[in-house]
């Protein structure tokens, strides 16, 4: 990172014949960051809510923390399983959010796409942590204690979301079925037909689910089964850019927690 205005040293390229001078150097300003995020994963992004959600405040607040001049555009695409392979992996974008990150110590537990992200991308400072809740039928929670007593069973978490807290506790096919619901509310109603055994979204969102379909009395959380994930911005290893647009997001994030921000925020979006 070389601020504009500062004077480098360049020697020639045969200094002994020649003597080097102080050259003002100009910067020209980076081309606009692009960063992608999706839709309908509230309180965190969501076109309908304040600010554009949580994550998108904090984005925002975090872009243009100290001097605000950062020249970035926030685009919103519904389509969360496009957004790591291809648009940030062919370059179409700089930076994505929000995504959890797997536990890459235990990668030998994880799947073909957790290993990616370990392999492929850089994370933020993170801007959420998250927990991640399992639902059942009311009749059916009480008797699932551990990861094994699911086996066998039907998971439901939406398409293109990720799965690498399931991997590290073995629910896995063949061990169990995946399905891929449309988003949280096709899961809750998938569960409350019978189609599926287990729901697992995070907390915030089964909360808000459960209350709009009324289904308080037909399901119930499986409270052995849950888990504390992060949710993080991220970017390419393979983009030159990455690291140091990580540098300017994390230093707004860490000032936004030190002056008391992050917490009112907290308060306005939870």
């Amino acid at each position: 990172m070389v601020p504009i205005g500062v004077k480098l040293y360049i020697p020639c390229i045969d200094s002994a014949k020649n003597t080097p001078k102080l050259a003002s150097i100009i910067i020209p300003k980076s081309s606009e960051t692009k960063i992608l995020t999706g839709s309908e994963y509230p309180p965190y992004v969501d076109a309908g809510l304040p600010e554009g959600g949580f994550s998108t405040e904090l984005i925002n607040r975090a872009m243009q923390f100290d001097d605000g001049k950062a020249n970035y555009r926030v685009d919103v695409i519904n389509d969360w399983g496009s957004h790591l392979q291809p648009l940030l992996e062919d370059g179409a974008y700089d930076l994505g959010y929000p995504w959890f990150k797997p536990d890459c110590a235990q990668r030998d537990k994880l799947g073909e796409n957790s290993v990616w992200r370990c392999d492929n991308l850089r994370f933020s400072e993170a801007l959420h942590e998250v927990v991640v809740t399992f639902y059942a039928s009311a009749e059916a929670a009480e008797n699932i204690r551990e990861p094994q007593d699911a086996y066998g069973m039907k998971i439901c978490r939406p398409r293109g979301y990720f799965t690498h807290d399931l991997e590290v506790m073995g629910l896995v096919p063949p061990a169990i079925v995946r399905v891929a619901g449309a988003n949280p509310t096709d899961c809750f109603e998938r569960l409350v037909s019978g189609e599926v055994d287990l729901v697992t979204v995070n907390a915030d969102t089964s909360d808000r689910v459960v209350t709009e379909l009324g289904i308080q009395d037909d399901v119930a959380e499986v409270i052995n089964l849950a888990s504390i994930q992060t949710l993080h911005a991220v970017g390419m290893k393979s983009n030159p850019r990455t690291r140091i647009l990580l540098l300017r997001l994390n230093k707004g994030l860490l000032g936004l927690r030190d002056d008391g921000t992050f917490r009112v925020l907290a308060a306005k979006h939870l």
